[in-house]
């Protein structure tokens, strides 16, 4: 998943180089690329970004690697965090630190807690 300032295209090199041997799919987010507009009715939430992104991972099967980048890092983490089975591995490339403003959600109160904990470097 590209970072929040980019699109897509900022993976393909790195796609044409996997794509001999990997099936490999980059959405585009919201406002970014063929991504849709940004919503005007609400705040865009990490939960709106791991919906979004529900059609790619239908298609990529299960289970798949999963690669942020930056702020879609948290995206990334938030979508293996709600379905661990769907995810073999996960890239946080450049993360930023999403906990620190997320922790506290209703969204990672129920996720594993043993599992967050492992992923929380504090």
């Amino acid at each position: 998943i590209h970072c929040n300032a980019s699109s897509s295209s900022q993976w393909r090199p790195l796609m044409d180089r996997l794509a001999q041997s990997h099936h490999v799919l980059a959405p585009d987010n919201h406002g970014a690329g063929r991504g849709p507009p940004w919503p005007s009715d609400h705040a865009l939430t990490l939960l709106d970004e791991v919906a979004l992104l529900e059609p790619a991972f239908a298609l990529a099967g299960k289970p798949f690697a999963l690669i942020g980048h930056s702020y879609d890092a948290a995206v990334a983490l938030l979508a293996a965090l709600q379905q661990p089975e769907r995810v073999r591995a996960l890239v946080l490339y450049e993360p930023n630190r999403p906990h620190i403003k997320y922790r506290n959600s209703q969204t990672f109160k129920r996720s594993n807690s043993r599992r967050w904990a492992e992923l929380d470097p504090i």
